[in-house]
């Protein structure tokens, strides 16, 4: 298998397993999800087992009490352990999900330093996997001037060089007299055609390739005749530009694009800001955790939107599903069941959302700041249940 085949692979399986991990239930509520902090230039990263531990401790604390730290998930701590110990090279983090009792196991190495944590339900807590695979895109790349060019694939921190080649363009004529015309058509019919074949050769990748973004790189003329060539279908997946050399290496070329995308994901999120500013006073966005919850419980919520490291007491019946920004009422104001508490609401507004087909978005930087002034969460809504409160309240 050539090293394509086996990128493809490795993008696949990660498709495949957040579609094994979103349907899986345990009627135990013991399905284990572990996130781990393994990259070897911090100090903690090079003690994953210990980490592992206590995180596991801290969950027994937060489990019913008379929970043993040592035995409730030792089987599954056991397979963990033996998975770490074959890690290598060691990622950035690790996100492990264990169900020992179905015999259940997935782990997905990743170039994100995760915050230890381990936590248990019905489902697996799919949070921090999700956040982190957000910021990072299909990305397909050339680069190319008049008679050269190179395409690359990129995702999470993998590029793959897919193609290059060169195409014999004569010089311009610079002598004059009655040939120079001629000589000048010439020249720029081999340049044609070289910006063409880059064109279809971009355009037969992205048929084969999953695409979420396209960047290009090279000499301003070079990329005005390429854009012009390239289909339609592909021209307004084109997010920008990047400059690096044409005989870049490729990591200096994934350095480049992974600064251009971490630029667009910041652009794109104070736009989710804007957009919940301006639909907030017609009642189609909720701020605040207790206005969000509401929102989730009724089915309203199409995008939800938190700061980064957003943690919420809140609690949960159990009978009919609904949750709440606070432990009280001490029962459900929606059956009378009682109310048991939850750690982290927002891992379980989460986790509602993407069931009832949303989308979230966990905002870093600026925009999580803005939005930590509004409660830390919000949310876009399907309609409208409320008269839109007064301007400016």
């Amino acid at each position: 298998m050539n090293r394509t085949a086996r990128k493809q692979t490795t993008m696949l399986a990660i498709d495949r397993t957040l579609e094994e991990l979103r349907a899986f239930r345990a009627s135990d509520h013991k399905a284990l999800s572990v996130y781990l902090l393994t990259d070897p230039s911090r100090p903690a990263g090079r003690k994953p087992v210990t980490q592992l531990r206590d995180a596991l401790r801290e969950l027994a604390r937060r489990l019913p009490s008379g929970t043993d730290p040592d035995t409730a998930f030792q089987p599954d701590a056991a397979a963990i352990e033996q998975y770490l110990a074959g890690l290598e090279p060691p990622p950035r983090g690790v996100a492990i999900f264990s169900h020992a009792p179905s015999d259940f196991f997935r782990a997905l190495p990743l170039p994100t330093r995760f915050a230890p944590r381990a936590d248990a339900g019905e489902t697996f807590n799919l949070r921090p996997l999700l956040a982190a695979l957000d910021e990072y895109e299909h990305t397909l790349v050339i680069i190319l001037d008049k008679e050269r060019a190179r395409l690359f694939h990129t995702f999470l921190d993998q590029i793959e060089e897919v193609e290059a080649f060169t195409d014999e363009v004569p010089g311009k004529h610079a002598q004059g007299g009655y040939s120079q015309p001629a000589f000048q058509r010439h020249h720029e019919l081999h340049v044609l055609w070289h910006a063409r074949r880059a064109a279809d050769a971009l355009a037969r990748l992205a048929d084969r390739e999953p695409v979420d973004r396209i960047f290009i790189g090279g000499p301003t003329e070079a990329l005005a005749e390429f854009r012009r060539l390239l289909p339609k279908r592909l021209r307004h997946r084109i997010a920008g530009t990047i400059a690096v050399p044409l005989l870049a290496p490729p990591a200096d070329v994934l350095a480049a694009v992974q600064e251009a995308e971490r630029t667009i994901e910041r652009e794109a999120e104070e736009e989710l800001l804007t957009e919940l500013d301006e639909r907030r006073g017609a009642g189609l966005a909720a701020f605040g955790p207790a206005a969000v919850a509401e929102a989730v419980n009724e089915q309203r919520a199409y995008l939800l939107a938190f700061s980064a490291g957003l943690a919420v007491e809140g609690a949960h019946c159990e009978r009919c599903g609904l949750l709440a920004a606070t432990p009280a009422p001490a029962t459900c104001p929606a059956c009378d069941a009682p109310l048991h508490p939850v750690a982290d609401l927002v891992d379980r507004l989460a986790e509602r959302v993407l069931e009832q087909g949303g989308r979230v978005e966990e905002l870093r930087g600026p925009a999580a700041g803005r939005l930590a002034r509004h409660g830390g969460i919000a949310a876009l809504l399907r309609y409208a249940v409320r008269a839109p409160a007064p301007a400016g309240g």
